[in-house]
C-alpha cells in the first residue's frame, strides 16, 4: 500500500488523511534485445527490401515510408520463420508474466500476422493503434531489424499516455512527458497491448530504418469492451433548436389525455 506523503495541511481538528493509492489499470510492455542477431537482421533485411523492390506496397499509418502487405507469415524464407518463432516465444513470456496461474493453452495457439516496415529520411508513421474495426487484435510488438542510423535522431516509438490522470505543470510544463520513448535497436523486440496508441516520430537517419510490425490473436483472451454512448445525429449536432421543438411536440402528441 502507498500513502500520501505528510504535508502541510490547513490546521483544524479534522484529521490528515493517509490515502491508499490504488494502481488501476497499469499498462504492460514487454522489451527484450534478442543476442546474436547480426545474421539474422542481414537475411531479413535482404528479403524486406527484395519485397519492396517488387511492390509499392499499400499506405496506413506510414507517411513516405514503404509499409509491405500483411501476409509477413506467408513469406516463404528460413529467416522469417526464425523471426516468428522468436514472436511466439516472446508471446509465452507475456503470458508468463501477465497472466495469473497461466493454463497450457495460454502459451500456445498464438495466431500471428506480421508485415515488413522501410522508413528513409523524413518519414514517420502517424498516431494509431492495432485494435478495432473486427480485427480482434490483442496484442501487438515491433521488431527492429536495422536501426538505420539511429544515433542521427528521429524514428524513435512513442507511447501516448491517455490515462486521463491529471500531470502537474509547475515543476515540469510538458503535458506529454509522461510518454513511453522505445530507442530503435537492431535486435530489439517489443510487445505492448493492441489498443496502445503510438506514433513514429520523423527518421533522420542516412540508412534505410527497417522493421517489422505484428498482431497476435488467440481464442483465449478477449479485450472488456464498453458500450460507448451513441454520438449526436447530425440533426442534433446543426440543428438543435427546431429539433428540440419537434421533440417538445411529440411528446405532447403522445401524453396521454387526463
Amino acid at each position: 500500500m502507498r500513502t500520501s506523503p505528510r504535508g502541510a495541511l490547513s490546521g483544524g481538528s479534522l484529521p490528515e488523511p493517509r490515502a491508499e493509492l490504488i494502481e488501476f489499470g497499469a499498462i504492460p510492455v514487454l522489451k527484450y534485445l534478442w543476442p546474436d542477431s547480426e545474421e539474422l537482421n542481414a537475411r531479413l533485411r535482404q528479403v524486406i527490401l527484395a519485397k519492396m523492390a517488387g511492390s509499392s506496397g499499400v499506405v496506413d499509418t506510414n507517411v513516405g515510408g514503404w509499409h509491405s502487405e500483411r501476409d509477413l507469415s506467408t513469406w516463404d524464407d528460413p529467416s522469417i520463420a526464425a523471426l516468428l518463432e522468436r514472436v511466439g516465444r516472446m508471446a509465452r513470456e507475456l503470458v508468463a508474466v501477465t497472466v495469473s496461474n497461466p493454463l497450457p493453452e495460454h502459451f500456445d495457439e498464438w495466431r500471428i500476422e506480421g508485415w515488413a516496415n522501410v522508413n528513409r529520411r523524413g518519414a514517420f508513421n502517424k498516431a494509431h493503434h492495432h485494435a478495432g474495426g473486427g480485427s480482434n487484435n490483442l496484442w501487438s510488438g515491433i521488431y527492429y531489424v536495422d536501426e538505420g542510423g539511429r544515433h542521427q535522431g528521429g524514428g524513435v516509438t512513442r507511447f501516448e499516455d491517455r490515462s486521463g490522470v491529471p500531470k502537474e505543470i509547475l515543476r515540469c510544463p510538458d503535458p506529454f512527458e509522461r510518454e513511453l520513448t522505445i530507442v530503435p535497436q537492431s535486435g530489439l523486440m517489443v510487445f505492448f497491448p493492441a489498443t496502445l496508441r503510438h506514433a513514429v516520430t520523423c527518421y533522420e537517419g542516412d540508412g534505410d530504418r527497417v522493421t517489422i510490425a505484428f498482431n497476435l490473436k488467440h481464442d483465449g483472451f478477449v479485450i472488456p469492451k464498453y458500450p460507448e454512448p451513441e454520438p449526436p445525429s447530425f440533426l442534433w449536432r446543426n440543428l438543435r433548436g427546431p429539433m428540440l421543438v419537434v421533440r417538445a411536440l411529440r411528446r405532447s402528441i403522445l401524453r396521454p389525455a387526463r
